[in-house]
């Protein structure tokens, strides 16, 4: 190869057996998903004895493996590219890179192209069942190349925006969080803009588009979500856009090389051999806090130190700011708008009350893994962990500071949330009456779900990352297996005839779901009461475990010292 870094980066990553996993985690999922829906439609398909049926089937099992392939490039290409830089800048191999003979363009190309390279082998092993499709009929060879040149596109597009990224940060784990979050603002506001202009093929758009006026803005910037155009490009309606998101998804990936190229080419605030400005002078903060959080003390060193650590952020460029800025006038401006309707709306409460239920259970499942893979490993990465081991903390203060720091962190930021929630619950009946009409019993049951999934899933978190030395690895490993069990378990219990009382009591958006048309007090005991006890021994399982694992550890610190 004539690129040096680009046979680097295929060589490492075939070098161990941690590239087949996620082979195999794929393979597995599809194999699931594929057998779950023949299994529900296969038997009604061969009763009616028409080819058509089977033409049909087929097509509708293309039409589920394009979106669900879409969006699964959209979140894998991005894990793959937004550690390469960050990593190397954390052992301090990068400034060799930059010091050798290859300019920051050949850098990013042969990193951006490796990461390709093992997208490309991840695709082929889902060929197989494009073929299984093919062989059921109802699937045109049209629709399979544009299926594959928006796949093609959005494995660029997201390994782009995690190379850029990585390029612009010092840590892989904040490069991880960066990239993620774009991706996701991107998705969700332009799934927003779509809902309102009434351009999807979902049935609760046209709720949305009676409360919410669509703007020019708002509608082009719908038609960029690739997981609406996978679906618009199977179901094959009179207007397609398809076109417009295949020249965004383009244009994207051009400008995020060029900001990872860029970003190469400058040195980090952070490098501490780096001075730009004379050591007299005073340098001005590069990271801003929350005042009322910061001024938080707690008896627990490790709690006080990780609430303040959590509320301290990196000052960004002022393009960036100025992005903020932008998204902060539109949040705000959409936020007095919910909650107008809130108060004055009553037949939008149920539709407000759910949305943020659902989007806040989801954030919230994820930011708690995120920490608590982070609790250990981060330690271990910084190098503060010998520290904490020749302490004099024992392994239940350090567990009660690190998990405790999590659920105080959720809560705080649950805080905005609140005055939206309040105005859509019916304070005046105890058990619903209706299905538009929040009840207190369901506000029970939302909270026990929310806070022992909180619990639960931050020590899992913990457990994980516990001997990791990479925070990234420890964060990837982590929201891999939790988004596998949340994908691959209703697939796997709903062929047991007790399946959905198990997914009531383990599954988090399944048991919020149940809430949602619960009546009377024996729902709330169906729903969030065996949800919160089964989390919650778990949660004191791991604690059990890991507070063991701490107590070995620190023990065999003590003899090292004396």
């Amino acid at each position: 190869m004539t690129n040096p870094i680009l046979d680097r980066e295929i060589r490492t990553r075939w070098r161990d057996g941690r590239a087949f996993g996620p082979v195999l985690v794929l393979t597995a999922g599809l194999s699931l998903l594929f057998a779950w829906i023949y299994g529900e439609n296969a038997s009604d398909v061969a009763q009616s004895g028409s080819s058509a049926q089977w033409s049909i089937l087929g097509h509708d099992l293309f039409s589920t493996l394009a979106w669900v392939q879409t969006l699964s490039w959209l979140l894998i290409s991005p894990a793959l590219t937004s550690s390469v830089i960050a990593t190397e800048r954390e052992r301090g191999w990068f400034d060799s890179l930059l010091l050798s003979p290859l300019l920051p363009r050949q850098i990013m190309a042969g990193k951006w192209l490796g990461a390709l390279a093992y997208a490309a082998t991840l695709y082929a092993v889902t060929l197989p069942f494009s073929a299984l499709t093919f062989l059921l009929g109802g699937v045109s060879p049209g629709e399979w190349w544009l299926v594959l040149a928006l796949h093609l596109l959005c494995a660029c597009c997201g390994a782009s925006i995690g190379l850029a990224a990585s390029a612009w940060s010092f840590r892989a784990g904040a490069a991880l969080r960066s990239a993620y979050g774009l991706i996701m603002v991107w998705l969700l506001g332009s799934l927003g803009g779509a809902l309102v202009a009434g351009e999807t093929p979902f049935a609760i758009g046209m709720i949305f588009t009676r409360f919410a006026l669509p703007t020019p803005f708002g509608t082009w910037l719908g038609r960029t979500n690739p997981v609406l155009r996978a679906l618009e490009i199977t179901s094959a309606p009179p207007t397609q856009y398809w076109p417009f998101c295949f020249a965004f998804l383009g244009a994207a990936t051009l400008f995020f090389l060029a900001i990872a190229v860029y970003c190469a080419r400058q040195p980090l605030a952070e490098a501490p051999f780096i001075q730009t400005k004379k050591p007299a002078a005073k340098t001005a903060s590069t990271h801003a806090k929350i005042p009322l959080v910061t001024r938080l003390r707690f008896a627990n060193p490790v709690l006080d130190r990780e609430v303040r650590a959590k509320f301290v952020m990196r000052a960004p460029p002022r393009v960036v700011i100025v992005a903020e800025a932008v998204l902060g006038v539109l949040v705000a401006y959409f936020y007095v708008r919910t909650f107008l309707w809130a108060l004055f709306e009553p037949q939008y409460r149920d539709i407000i009350w759910w949305g943020l239920v659902f989007t806040g259970l989801i954030v919230t499942m994820m930011a708690c893994a995120t920490m608590g893979a982070n609790a250990l490993s981060r330690e271990r990465e910084r190098g503060t962990w010998d520290g904490v081991r020749l302490s004099l903390l024992g392994p239940a203060e350090i567990m009660r500071g690190k998990v405790g720091s999590s659920l105080l962190t959720c809560a705080l930021f649950s805080l905005a949330v609140w005055p939206l929630l309040l105005p859509c619950v019916s304070w005046n009946t105890w058990n619903c009456t209706s299905s538009s009409v929040i009840a207190p019993l369901q506000v029970m049951a939302c909270l026990l779900v929310w806070g022992a999934t909180a619990w639960s899933y931050t020590l899992i978190g913990m457990w994980m990352g516990r001997t990791q030395g990479r925070s990234a690895r420890a964060v990837g490993q982590t929201i891999g297996l939790l988004t596998a069990f949340l994908l691959l378990s209703p697939i796997l219990v709903s062929i047991t005839a007790s399946g959905k009382w198990i997914l009531a009591a383990a599954h988090p958006l399944i048991a919020v779901a149940w809430a949602v048309t619960g009546e009377g007090l024996a729902d709330i005991s169906a729903t969030g009461i065996p949800y919160a006890a089964f989390h919650g021994s778990l949660g004191l399982g791991i604690w059990w475990f890991l507070r063991r694992a701490l107590k070995e550890e620190l023990e065999r610190a003590g003899v090292e010292r004396n």
